[in-house]
């Protein structure tokens, strides 16, 4: 079953990361619907801004965001996924490494610092 990953946000709301499954415009999960085949056979033109991910940022990076940078750091196999999304392919750590690894290419250990908020944010 696939899950919605909660990140804890600012005065400790929850921060849901993910689709929102609504049951009529969106019936299940995006991969499920592309594994049984149904969806439009349309061409689609997706975005995104790199600013998208500011809301990770503020809660990695926030005093209460301490304790969800330290277990990335600790880690990444598990994390790294589901920071980016990616807990539904087929290798989602290697894919997830290949990705931090791309748009941060300095940071060869995956451990993270305030100094990468902004380099991370835009990656998520």
């Amino acid at each position: 079953m696939l899950k919605l990953v909660t990140l804890q946000g600012p005065y400790n709301t929850p921060i849901p990361i993910g689709p929102s499954i609504d049951g009529s415009f969106l019936p299940d999960h995006p991969v499920v619907l592309l594994k049984q085949g149904r969806y439009n056979k349309v061409d689609v033109i997706s975005g995104n801004t790199k600013d998208d991910a500011n809301g990770v940022g503020i809660v990695l990076f926030s005093e209460n965001g301490k304790q969800v940078l330290q277990e990335l750091n600790n880690n990444i196999t598990k994390m790294g996924p589901i920071l980016l999304a990616m807990t539904e392919n087929e290798n989602p750590t290697y894919l997830a490494q290949r990705v931090l690894f791309k748009y941060m290419p300095y940071n060869k250990d995956f451990n993270f610092t305030h100094e990468d908020e902004v380099a991370l944010t835009q990656v998520c």
